[in-house]
């Protein structure tokens, strides 16, 4: 018989956790490129889909790799990277409409739980879900 350790158990557990991230990203991005002249219709249908009308959300297309949501001064701003598929703006607004991108307090503390443990394991994993298969949760 094998006898398992914790820490063992726990190894197993967070390399299940990546694979199923690794594969939400495959399917994720198995959807169409991004383009400007369907993003603005697109946005507005998953806007009123996840009944977020009343945020203040803007949005712009960059030269850069990846995709993100922020909120400055009030508003919300996605930035749209050049690797954007169709599937990036259901993640990005995900993020907004589960107040991912709110400002959780100042202060290392805050900056590790968010950064280092709830953002890859919380935040990142649930946007996934939702924009792979519409999950919210």
């Amino acid at each position: 018989m094998i006898k398992f350790s914790f820490v063992l158990i726990v190894k197993l557990l967070i390399l299940i956790y990546f694979l199923i991230l690794l594969f939400l990203n495959y399917k994720q991005n198995r959807s169409p490129k991004l383009v400007r002249a369907k993003a603005k219709k697109l946005i507005k249908k998953e806007i009123e889909r996840l009944s977020i009308q009343n945020k203040n959300i803007s949005w712009r297309f960059t030269e850069k790799n990846g995709s993100w949501a922020e909120l400055k001064n009030g508003r919300y701003f996605i930035n749209f990277g050049k690797k954007a598929v169709e599937n990036t703006i259901k993640h990005e607004l995900y993020h907004i409409y589960r107040g991912d991108c709110d400002n959780h307090g100042k202060g290392i503390h805050n900056w590790i739980r968010i950064k280092l443990i709830l953002y890859p394991f919380l935040f990142e994993f649930r946007a996934k879900l939702y924009a792979s298969y519409g999950v919210k949760f």
